[in-house]
């Protein structure tokens, strides 16, 4: 606003003195560029380095089920007073993991070769999109975790309880893991892809509690009590993660026209047997709180029944997970099984 003052004359040759106020336009202001109507230039990625990439390609995630298997097999140690060798089972669960973020580097490699995982589909696995990660680079990585799977059970071919087996049985034990974990994604055999992955699951899942109990004692658990009743609930809680995910991805999968279970079954009865799965290891777990007369055994389904309540209320309607699935399914299964080990303790 701006006061401009005005004189004039009147007839007797006075000056007289008027006010107008007159509105003025801010300079200031008509220069003012409204910021948002300029798009702020797209924001360059932060490039990672060696480690932070082979981190985030091997999806590490998925080996915290191998926490619930280790806190078990410690349990059960404990409660038939084996020594726990510390350093051999950290190598051994090391070569485990090695075996199984193999399998995720495989399965990762071909969903982009087969076009299973997509660029412009936000859903899908963002690993060969968003870091800065080529395939050249995801096979060199699986050269490193299979050289490193063997790397880590060299230790037992040291220890001279462990010379009777580390051949004839312990290598052939770790080979079987590393071809299982390749043909789970890769041709020909391709076990994912033809609705066999749950299959591909228990038969790796099947060995990885003995290989634990091998690591402190030399021996694979045939006569204890506890290993291979455990080992039953670990598969099914294991298959109870697994699925979850192929059910969340029964749409790109459907798309790309690989056949998984969840695709086979279709979306309501992929949807039920997640819950079945669950619900299978529950079950047992009650049949073991009868037959070792131990009611903590029944702990696990009161530890983890709220979440998996939780999962049903939020997906019921249209029988959907999203990513928060592959966060939550392995703390409730880690979950149960920690509950297990706490059962062995208190028997």
């Amino acid at each position: 606003m701006v006061n401009v003052k005005k004189i004039k004359l009147d007839n007797s040759g006075n000056k007289t003195t008027t006010s107008n106020t007159t509105t003025t336009t801010n300079v200031n202001q008509s220069k003012t560029i409204n910021s948002n109507s300029i798009p702020s230039p797209p924001k360059t990625p932060r490039k990672l380095g060696l480690m932070e990439k082979y981190v985030l390609a091997n999806r590490l995630w998925t080996t915290k089920m191998f926490f619930g298997f280790t806190v078990i097999i410690l349990s059960v140690l404990y409660r038939e007073g084996h020594s726990i060798n510390i350093p051999r089972t950290i190598c051994m669960l090391m070569s485990l993991c090695l075996t199984c973020a193999f399998s995720n580097l495989v399965n990762t490699l071909y969903d982009y070769k087969l076009g299973v995982d997509k660029e412009e589909c936000p859903s899908s696995d963002r690993t060969m999109f968003d870091f800065g990660i080529t395939p050249k680079l995801m096979i060199k990585f699986c050269y490193f975790n299979v050289l490193a799977s063997y790397f880590f059970i060299l230790p037992f071919w040291i220890e001279p309880m462990f010379k009777d087996t580390f051949w004839p049985v312990l290598v052939p034990m770790v080979t079987y893991l590393n071809l299982l974990s390749f043909f789970y994604s890769a041709p020909p055999v391709s076990i994912k892809y033809r609705g066999f992955g749950h299959f591909g699951i228990f038969g790796s899942i099947l060995f990885v509690p003995s290989l634990i109990y091998y690591a402190s004692t030399g021996s694979f658990g045939f006569e204890s009590e506890f290993v291979h009743p455990l080992t039953f609930s670990a598969i099914s809680f294991c298959l109870f993660v697994f699925h979850g995910n192929t059910h969340r991805d029964i749409d790109t999968d459907r798309d790309a026209g690989i056949m998984t279970l969840s695709v086979k079954l279709g979306k309501t009865k992929s949807y039920q047997l997640f819950f079945m799965f669950y619900f299978v290891a529950m079950i047992y777990c009650f049949f073991l709180a009868f037959m070792k007369s131990n009611i903590f055994f029944t702990l696990a389904f009161f530890t983890t029944i709220k979440s998996v309540w939780n999962i049903y209320k939020e997906s019921r309607v249209q029988q959907e997970f999203y990513v928060d699935i592959k966060n939550k399914s392995p703390i409730i299964a880690a979950l149960g099984m920690v509950s297990l080990s706490i059962a062995v303790l208190l028997n």
